[in-house]
């Protein structure tokens, strides 16, 4: 499933928090706000999967402006994803074959480099989609 919900980034005194006022008991933090807000998609993720799982009611997203309201001096709102249907393929790892066209160039170099091409792809495309 697929969802939406506000949370408010503080400062705190080793970076930023970050908490759902509609997702109880969820929170991240992180050095930046950067990191912070990597971490706390990422926990709000986990954190509904885990509500899925547990059948437990999901709760409703509130307006922006309820959310904004809670708010003090520095802190600022942001809109996250949270997608428990990637975090289940993710948490499975399932490794399924593609098939891949090179140059025969690049893979002749890769073979005597003893390059393990499965590894760098995967390497690559978690660098090139953040994951």
């Amino acid at each position: 499933m697929k969802y939406n919900f506000f949370g408010i980034v503080e400062k705190s005194k080793s970076g930023y928090c970050v908490y759902f006022p509609d997702v109880l008991g969820c929170t991240s933090s992180g050095e930046t706000i950067e990191n912070a807000i990597k971490n706390a998609g990422e926990a709000l993720s986990y954190h509904l999967m885990l509500m899925e799982d547990y059948k437990e009611d999901m709760p409703k997203a509130s307006d922006f402006s309820k959310i904004l309201k809670e708010c003090e001096n520095e802190d600022f709102v942001s809109l996250f994803f949270a997608d428990t249907d990637f975090i289940r393929k993710k948490e499975k790892n399932k490794i399924v074959n593609k098939t891949v066209t090179l140059p025969e160039y690049l893979v002749d170099l890769g073979k005597m480099k003893k390059i393990n091409f499965s590894k760098l792809l995967q390497q690559a495309l978690k660098k090139e989609l953040n994951v």
